[in-house]
C-alpha cells in the first residue's frame, strides 16, 4: 500500500485564538513560505518568519499510539498541517525528503511541545503538564518546502533518501 496523505489542515490568523486545532481542508497552495491560508504564531512571531518551519508534518501510526494511551487526538489537533498514513513516525528525521503530491519538502526539526496544547479540550489547564511529557519527541516534524505546488488530500506520499 503507498503512502498517502489522509488529512491536510490549516487555520487562518484569527485574533485572540490559538493555532490549536486546524480544520480539514481539500487542497492547499504550498510555496516556501508554508501553507496557503494557515497561520503558524510561533514561526511567525517567535521564529521571524523562518522557511525552516513551513509545514509541520504526522503521521497516523503515532495518532493512533497516543489514542491507545488515552489521548483522544483528532487530525489537526496538534497544528499539523499535513497527516500521513502508511509512513511511521520513526521513519522521519532531520534531512529526510518526501514527495508530497507534487511538492518536496526536507525535514528541519522536531517540534517540541508547546503550552498552547492546553487549548485543546482534552487536554486544558489540569493536564497540560503532562501532556507536555507525553507529547516530548511525538509532537510533529517541521519541514521546509523544495519545491512548491498544489496538494490535495489522498495525494501519495514518498518517502525519498535523506540529503
Amino acid at each position: 500500500m503507498a503512502a498517502k496523505l489522509v488529512q491536510i489542515s490549516v487555520k487562518p490568523k484569527t485574533p485572540g485564538e490559538s493555532g490549536l486545532p486546524k480544520q480539514a481542508v481539500d487542497r492547499v497552495k504550498v510555496t516556501k513560505h508554508g501553507v496557503g491560508n494557515d497561520y503558524n504564531n510561533y514561526r511567525m512571531e517567535e521564529k521571524n518568519g523562518t522557511d525552516n518551519r513551513a509545514i509541520l508534518l504526522y503521521t497516523t501510526d503515532m495518532r493512533d499510539q497516543l489514542n491507545q494511551e488515552g489521548w483522544p487526538l483528532q487530525n489537526g489537533d496538534l497544528g499539523e498541517n499535513f497527516m500521513i498514513d502508511g509512513i511511521r513516525y520513526d521513519q522521519l528525521k532531520v534531512d529526510t525528503q518526501l514527495q508530497i503530491g507534487n511538492i518536496k519538502v526536507q525535514i528541519t526539526e522536531i517540534c517540541n511541545p508547546c503550552s498552547n496544547l492546553r487549548f485543546l479540550d482534552y487536554v486544558g489547564k489540569e493536564k497540560v503538564q503532562e501532556f507536555i511529557k507525553t507529547m516530548k519527541g511525538r509532537r510533529g516534524w517541521y519541514a521546509k518546502v523544495l519545491n512548491e505546488g498544489t496538494v490535495h488530500q489522498e495525494d501519495t506520499v514518498q518517502l525519498l533518501s535523506r540529503s
